[in-house]
């Protein structure tokens, strides 16, 4: 085994999480995150037009990740990593203010 392997520990309550069924309200409200989270970067990176503050995006996207981190199922392949969103939208929003 590499040293990588050896020093990523799993706990019981990720084996276990890993294969549970989230509960249906659990993925509904996942269902219901991204689909608010795909609605409001589509308005942000599409139509300049955001309708939230970024602060109010990364709180959504923090609860999203929170669920996924709790029920590793909810992950989808399509989702971008984690924050990696967040920070998109920040450094957007500074790159396309003049400066001065």
């Amino acid at each position: 085994m590499s040293e990588e392997v050896i020093s990523q520990q799993v706990t019981p309550e990720q084996v276990a999480a890993a294969g549970e069924e989230p509960p249906a309200d659990v993925r509904e409200r996942h269902a219901a995150l991204a689909a608010e989270l795909s609605d409001h970067q589509y308005r942000y990176y599409v139509l300049d037009a955001p309708t939230i503050s970024d602060a109010d995006f990364d709180r959504l996207l923090r609860e999203l990740e929170a669920l996924e981190g709790e029920f590793p199922a909810l992950r989808t392949p399509t989702r971008p990593p984690s924050g990696s969103v967040a920070r998109s939208r920040r450094s957007s929003r500074r790159s396309s203010t003049p400066s001065g």
